[in-house]
């Protein structure tokens, strides 16, 4: 009887911990702020990528337009935006 409970007991816990959304610390957002602004940076920078080996840039160069330009100022915006929301 007590090894069913346990068995029950392991189950609903497991259930409980998949269901619940997990909450992302402070250093997870910087993280993955950190992640998304090297990916951007990179999809930026194609040349720069391919001189880091990175590949898929291979080919390609930067934009270099005034709309291209006033596009990087606003994400650059939205990952300061980011950075401040981190605690």
């Amino acid at each position: 009887m007590k090894r069913q409970w346990f068995t029950g007991l392991t189950g609903a816990l497991a259930l409980t911990w998949t269901a619940t959304p997990a909450i992302a610390a402070p250093g997870d957002d910087l993280n993955s702020l950190i992640d998304d602004y090297w990916q951007y940076a990179l999809s930026q920078s194609p040349v720069f990528a391919s001189s880091l080996d990175v590949s898929g840039y291979e080919g390609k160069v930067s934009e270099p337009g005034l709309e291209a330009q006033t596009n990087r100022v606003d994400k650059a915006q939205d990952f300061l935006i980011r950075l401040e929301a981190i605690d």
